[in-house]
C-alpha cells in the first residue's frame, strides 16, 4: 500500500479522524475512528441483500488501542486536532 488517507469528518456535534479500508469484491468497508476524548471505535460496514448499508460500531478498549501502530495513532490525533485530512505513507500502518 503506497499511501493511506486519514480523513477528518464531522456530523452534527461530533468530529472524528478516520482511516478506512474498502474491499470492493465483498462490498465491505472497515475503519478505525478516533473521536474527541481519545475514544477509539472500530467500524464495519456492508450492504445487505436489500442493498441497504449496514454499519456496525464497537468502541475499543485500552488493550485494542495498544495494537494500533503508534505512528497511525499520532497522525489520527493530528488530523482530529487540525480538522484537516492527511495522506501518509502506507508503511505507517505496520509500525
Amino acid at each position: 500500500m503506497k499511501a493511506v488517507d486519514v480523513q477528518f469528518e464531522e456530523d452534527d456535534d461530533m468530529e472524528w479522524a478516520m482511516v478506512k479500508v474498502y474491499r470492493e469484491d465483498e462490498d465491505e468497508e472497515m475503519a478505525i475512528r478516533l473521536q474527541a476524548g481519545d475514544q477509539w471505535v472500530l467500524q464495519f460496514g456492508y450492504y445487505d441483500q436489500d442493498d441497504e448499508f449496514i454499519e456496525l460500531s464497537q468502541p475499543l478498549g485500552e488493550k485494542e488501542v495498544g495494537l494500533i501502530p503508534a505512528g497511525l495513532q499520532k497522525v489520527m490525533k493530528k488530523v482530529l486536532a487540525s480538522e484537516e485530512g492527511l495522506r501518509v505513507p502506507g508503511n505507517l500502518l505496520g509500525r
